[in-house]
């Protein structure tokens, strides 16, 4: 496989890394601590009562928001919101076991989640999301949270817009969308082979012969976009063929691995995750 530069091939291997929103696979910027500085004492005039009594209702609304959120069974307030989205977007919806504060705690429970076939994928948005599944249907992955225990579980939703693809020539633009298919595509056969692996309907020497067919067919799709694109210079076409590397990367890394069993559940789980995430800050720089 023909390796593009900038791309450092060594972070797609099976590990436990950070995706945040805004860079793929980066670990967050620690800030510094400042002490807080001491607000001035002042006498509480009329108008500060009429803020506090603001204050007190718009408390009193969110409250009961919560509550709504947690008797419709959804288990967490940021379900309910983001179930309430009108945003236009490809949706994926991530199963989380866990929400951590702190990274090395994340990282731990990552490792312990691969054990029993989780992804062990960490999400870092504001605090660390410990993710072990992706689904597209929402209520998919609700089952699978509802029969978890603990309340710390959560769904936490993926939000990919559809690019706009304004740059590029318009002579060029179906096989731009050609090539940005590889994310469905692999995401349906991931999900596919992980599901079929999960009931028992495949052994492990299946599940790497369907990830060698899946490498396959994602590199000729890729191999296709650059034979139309050779030419192009423009840093989205190149943008485009390092994320499909990148997939390719994990994917392969799967396939060519000795992993069995549960650690071979969650490999795939782990490339599902990444596949989903790359794709994600991809359509976002395009």
């Amino acid at each position: 496989m023909e390796k593009i530069d900038n791309v450092n091939y060594d972070d797609y291997k099976y590990k436990s890394y950070i995706w945040k929103e805004d860079g793929r696979h980066k670990k967050p910027e620690k800030r510094k601590k400042t002490k807080p500085q001491k607000p001035e004492k002042r006498r509480v005039v009329k108008a500060d009562k009429q803020a506090v009594f603001v204050v007190c209702t718009i408390l009193l609304c969110f409250s009961l928001t919560f509550a709504l959120a947690t008797l419709s069974g959804k288990g967490s307030v940021m379900n309910f919101f983001q179930k309430n989205k009108n945003t236009d977007c490809e949706r994926y919806y991530v199963v989380c076991s866990d929400v951590f504060s702190d990274e090395s705690l994340a990282r731990i429970s990552a490792d312990e989640a691969r054990t029993s076939g989780g992804a062990g994928y960490i999400i870092y948005d504001e605090k660390y999301y410990l993710a072990l599944a992706c689904y597209k249907s929402r209520d998919d992955a609700e089952k699978v949270r509802k029969r978890m225990a603990g309340s710390s579980s959560c769904i936490y939703e993926i939000c990919i817009k559809s690019p706009a693809l304004s740059w590029c020539d318009n002579g060029k633009k179906d096989a731009v969308k050609n090539a940005l298919k590889y994310s469905d595509t692999a995401f349906s056969r991931l999900y596919e082979i992980t599901t079929s692996f999960d009931k028992g309907s495949i052994g492990e020497t299946e599940v790497k012969n369907r990830l060698k067919g899946l490498l396959n067919e994602i590199n000729k799709l890729n191999a296709d976009f650059d034979k139309i694109t050779k030419s192009e210079n423009m840093p989205e076409y190149i943008k485009i063929k390092a994320e499909i590397k990148a997939a390719a990367a994990v994917i392969g890394n799967v396939a060519k691995s000795d992993f069995s069993g549960a650690y071979l559940a969650a490999a795939l789980r782990f490339a599902t995750m990444s596949v989903v995430c790359g794709y994600k800050n991809l359509a976002t720089e395009l």
